[in-house]
């Protein structure tokens, strides 16, 4: 499961293309993209909703509770699982085990990769290395290899839990830059998150704030030929 913590997603900072282009400026060897909220979407709430509704919550907040509770944080940095932090809120919620199931059941069913998107990342290659960079629980390369199809669209897949960092933290963001083989300025990294935007631009990478699918296509496609 993906861990997707509260986080900026709109400021007025710049995130058009040319932001990130300068005149001495290192090109472009690798792009190394987010997953919650970039190649994974939410498209349905419907479920989600009736959650939140019982929970006495607001309309999108089980999201935060899920991914921002104690148990989740520990998940994403290997010291916890899933189910761990399924039963942390099962003890919260006061569900029982059948119900604490479905809820998963519900979160995880809510997303979907987002194909378009999935397929430009896997077009980039063999032009520039790749990556997907994810603040994740330990069951995360499971289900994004085998669930969610994604195990081939990049060279590389690296998750928070496995290297007991998480974004925005600056070494996560060197760390995947070297795993890449390239400098950190010859690094493109793409997420929905401001906050994990700003830490890879203070980590030395070139960063572009994702807000739409359609805006990202477009613009990525014309930063990266």
């Amino acid at each position: 499961m993906l861990a997707r913590y509260a986080c900026r997603r709109n400021a007025s900072v710049e995130t058009a293309p040319e932001s990130m282009s300068g005149e001495h400026a290192p090109a472009i060897r690798a792009v190394i993209f987010d997953v919650g909220g970039v190649l994974i979407q939410t498209v349905d709430r419907s479920a989600l909703c009736r959650w939140e509704a019982r929970f006495g919550i607001r309309e999108g907040e089980l999201a935060r509770e899920v991914f921002s509770c104690p148990a989740s944080w520990r998940a994403s940095i290997g010291l916890a699982t899933g189910a761990d932090v399924w039963m942390e809120l099962a003890c919260l919620y006061r569900l029982h085990a059948n119900e604490v199931q479905e809820l998963a059941q519900d979160v995880f069913a809510a997303e979907a990769v987002d194909e378009e998107t999935a397929a430009f990342v896997a077009s980039l290659r063999p032009r520039y290395k790749t990556a997907l960079l994810s603040n994740a629980w330990p069951e995360a390369r499971d289900s994004l290899h085998e669930r969610r199809g994604l195990g081939a669209v990049t060279d590389a897949l690296i998750l928070s839990c496995e290297e007991r960092l998480v974004k925005p933290d600056t070494r996560l963001y060197h760390l995947a830059a070297e795993r890449l083989g390239v400098a950190p300025g010859e690094s493109l990294f793409v997420d929905d998150c401001l906050d994990n935007v700003e830490g890879a631009r203070d980590a030395g990478l070139r960063a572009y704030h994702y807000t739409t699918p359609e805006a990202a296509l477009r613009e990525l496609a014309a930063l990266l030929p």
